[in-house]
């Protein structure tokens, strides 16, 4: 597979209207979700980078992204149509409960950006199936966790597990680190950049909302990484067990 670093590039344009044609989690690690508020209780699926080929149908040109899952209710699917919008435009939204209006969702939208920002920063590494999926699962941490501090993703009103026999302890551990690193203050927020969002179009349709880090002004985006296109075909499909929280019942790990 392709890698490709390009860091200074710009994300989406706000105005325009996207069509995801394939995605793929090339780094990652089934988990268990679980979230009382939700209602969501042992959902399996893959925890990591989600790799999308996006299409402006505006100027019908198409790049490639790597996002992450800011939606744990819906499934990823491709093909797809998504408008650009940002995660504080959620804050106090339904389908995000512990989002809460005020001063703890504009921090949880700040901490995020502080996760993104380490990412940029190459404090995360976004080609290993650890750290990848250890990112993914502290971004749900902080998005779907009543409260903006003492974060821990195996307990709570929202943790993640083993799904499949796979053994996620690791995973966890790294999660969890994170999570105290934005906590005290030792990963920060780029002042510059904004936790951009991917929202289904139509608003409402079931289909999971995506999230990186843009800004206008050149900055560094969340990370970036060009697949074969083969590749992206063939993981679009959905034949790859690992499908970015395309969540399924648990149950054997399909690969």
């Amino acid at each position: 597979m392709a890698l490709a670093a390009l860091g200074a590039a710009a994300g989406p344009a706000f105005a325009d209207t996207y069509e995801t044609n394939a995605y793929s989690v090339p780094y990652g690690t089934n988990v268990t979700v679980n979230d009382s508020a939700l209602g969501i209780s042992n959902e399996g699926g893959g925890a990591g980078g989600i790799v999308i080929a996006l299409t402006d149908t505006m100027t019908n040109t198409m790049s490639t992204l790597t996002v992450w899952c800011s939606d744990v209710s819906n499934y990823l699917s491709a093909p797809a149509s998504y408008t650009l919008d940002t995660l504080s435009s959620d804050i106090g939204a339904s389908s995000y409960p512990a989002l809460t209006v005020g001063t703890v969702g504009t921090t949880k939208v700040t901490q995020i950006n502080a996760l993104l920002t380490a990412l940029a920063n190459g404090l995360i590494s976004p080609v290993n199936a650890v750290t990848s999926a250890a990112l993914q699962a502290a971004i749900w941490e902080v998005i779907y966790e009543t409260g903006d501090s003492g974060y821990d993703v195996t307990s709570g009103n929202f943790f993640i597990g083993s799904y499949g026999g796979d053994n996620v302890a690791t995973v966890e551990a790294e999660a969890d680190q994170y999570l105290s690193y934005i906590e005290l203050g030792t990963w920060a927020a780029n002042a510059s950049a904004t936790v951009e969002q991917l929202q289904p179009a139509p608003y409402g349709s079931n289909n999971q909302s995506l999230i990186y880090l843009g800004s206008s002004s050149a900055q560094s985006q969340s990370a970036r990484v060009v697949p074969e296109p083969g590749s992206l075909v063939l993981l679009g499909t959905g034949l790859v067990g690992l499908a970015a929280l395309c969540r399924r019942r648990a149950g054997p790990t399909r690969r």
